[in-house]
């Protein structure tokens, strides 16, 4: 607990006796130069300071430690991935129990790997913008919450989030994919919901809920607001599929799974201006609909 700054340079090893190891401070920043292995439940917590980790962080293996960080008004960055060291060919876990952050601006690197990098809930809570840096993000249950307008930003390249039948959101605001950031989200039948989501530049959209317990995709406007933004959209729920807003595309649009084209505004427009539109399963219409196609 200090007034001031928290610096820990080196391999860091946050342990010992207790429930939980606590580093606190009411007027400066917490700052990890290395990679940090969490041997207990953390919580690390700034008034309004910044709290950075430069690598990775993860439990010691075999164990599983809660992380929680809450810098307030100031940012926070995780610069290496979390849960998965020695992923490959491992045979114990490094993953964390459970992963709480709030902030202004959040910046995240990959979260797991082959497996869950979270063996239970994952929130992130950003008052700001909420970057993800990576390209995998595999969790259980996971909630990603920012400001409102296209403040969930995906910048790392083709990016994968992952489930195993629990639900994922993206809440409060809209996802935006830089160049190159394709977005897939699969969730082995949890949930899926999101806001509008739009492009850079030819960006892919497959959101995937098969499989299990849900088996919903629940979504809004997609590739409305770049033109040329969106290629394809696949969106795919064996329950139910919901679209909430108009798509627009330069490719396919494939709904597969009962689907309700809902959502507010005087018609539902899906448009493509060089791909060909596909209902596999039941359609509801719950407002009026205009499909369009150039020739496909």
């Amino acid at each position: 607990t200090t007034t001031g700054n928290i610096r820990l340079t080196g391999p860091a090893l946050l342990g010992g006796s207790g429930g939980t190891r606590t580093l606190t401070t009411s007027s400066g920043a917490i700052t990890f130069n290395g990679a940090v292995t969490l041997g207990i439940n953390t919580d690390l917590a700034t008034n309004d300071g910044d709290i950075t980790f430069s690598s990775t962080v993860d439990s010691t293996a075999g164990t599983l430690q809660a992380l929680t960080l809450d810098a307030g008004t100031g940012a926070v960055t995780i610069s290496g991935a979390v849960g998965v060291k020695g992923a490959v060919g491992q045979t114990t876990t490094t993953a964390l129990s459970s992963l709480t952050i709030d902030g202004n601006n959040i910046s995240i690197n990959d979260i797991g790997a082959v497996g869950a990098g979270v063996t239970g809930a994952t929130e992130i809570t950003a008052a700001g913008r909420l970057t993800f840096t990576g390209v995998t993000y595999n969790t259980h249950a996971a909630t990603y919450a920012a400001a409102a307008g296209q403040s969930i930003l995906i910048s790392g390249g083709p990016t994968t989030f992952t489930t195993s039948d629990d639900a994922i959101s993206f809440n409060t605001a809209d996802i935006k994919l830089s160049n190159g950031s394709d977005l897939t989200v699969t969730t082995a039948g949890g949930g899926i919901t999101a806001l509008a989501i739009d492009g850079t530049a030819d960006e892919d959209v497959r959101l995937t809920s098969t499989g299990g317990t849900t088996n919903t995709v629940n979504v809004g406007a997609i590739g409305s607001g770049t033109a040329n933004g969106i290629n394809t959209v696949v969106l795919t729920g064996s329950t139910s599929v919901t679209l909430n807003g108009d798509i627009t595309t330069t490719g396919n649009i494939r709904l597969t799974g009962p689907a309700l084209l809902g959502g507010s505004g005087g018609t539902r427009t899906l448009t493509t201006s060089s791909g060909a539109i596909t209902f596999n399963g039941a359609v509801t219409l719950g407002i009026n609909t205009d499909l369009t196609t150039n020739d496909g």
